[in-house]
């Protein structure tokens, strides 16, 4: 493992950070389509190799496959909103 891979990785779990604290928790593949991608889009940032950006390519890739439609064209977009049904409002304390 790299230390870049490493910092891409850190990347990608703050993603999901984000995602669980935000204003509604979203959860199911979705979630790991946008971090993949925020990876890709990221990768010269944390100097990933090739091979690298070809292993995170493949995992994104494999999480699109198991959206359905229409989310899959939605997300290939780069929108990763989902119906209400798969968020779940927070709850204030």
């Amino acid at each position: 493992m790299s230390a870049s891979w490493l910092a891409s990785s850190l990347f990608h779990e703050s993603i999901h950070w984000d995602q669980q604290y935000g204003p509604k928790y979203r959860f199911g593949t979705i979630n790991d389509v946008e971090a993949y991608k925020a990876e890709i889009d990221n990768s010269k940032r944390f100097g990933l190799t090739p091979e690298e950006i070809k292993e995170v390519r493949s995992r994104y890739d494999r999480e699109l496959r198991g959206l359905r439609p229409p989310y899959d064209d939605q997300v290939r977009k780069g929108d990763y909103s989902v119906p209400d049904i798969y968020q779940v409002p927070r709850v204030k304390h």
